[in-house]
């Protein structure tokens, strides 16, 4: 399911050509990265933990019974609720795993720790925003204040820990 999600495989989790998303966020990352005198090669090795908490697009895919992703059936839709959020909660874990095989790389134990934080605080925020974002439905006005604070709360939060992780990428050389 969670091949499926990321686009790699169909209904049948037989293979298929993916059709991914923007990438806005992990190229904010690589190019923080590069910015802050990283290696973007190094940071953009599959192991890293990508910046784009997709799991998050599979709850709110439920969340917002949203049936298609980017002209696909969601993964909820084909497996149902229970198996949907059983796929995002693994994806979370993934990445959470992906953050702690940063020190087995040589990442320094403080930059793990604070490449960990921007990612937790940009997941927490997220949640924040999401709750906001679905207790609009059922209102027939949205303040302009609400609404940039929703928005501040997932899809800013997400590109500003992009960057903030980038930021914290080993550099090239010593520093």
């Amino acid at each position: 399911m969670m091949h499926y999600h990321q686009g790699w495989v169909d209904e049948m989790l037989q293979p298929t050509a993916a059709q991914g998303g923007k990438r806005l966020r992990p190229l904010l990352c690589l190019l923080a990265c590069e910015a802050a005198g990283g290696d973007p090669d190094q940071a953009s090795r599959p192991e890293v933990p990508r910046t784009d908490p997709r799991f998050s697009l599979i709850h709110d895919d439920i969340e917002d019974g949203s049936p298609l992703r980017r002209g696909r059936q969601t993964v909820w839709s084909v497996w149902g609720v229970p198996q949907a959020v059983n796929a995002g909660d693994g994806l979370f874990v993934l990445a959470r795993l992906a953050l702690h095989r940063l020190a087995d790389r040589g990442v320094p134990a403080r930059r793990c720790q604070v490449v960990g934080l921007a990612f937790d605080q940009a997941c927490l925020a997220l949640c924040e925003g999401q709750f906001f974002d679905m207790s609009f439905e059922g209102r027939s006005t949205v303040e302009l204040d609400e609404y940039l604070w929703m928005i501040r709360h997932k899809t800013a939060a997400l590109l500003a820990a992009s960057a903030q992780m980038g930021r914290w990428w080993p550099p090239t050389t010593p520093s």
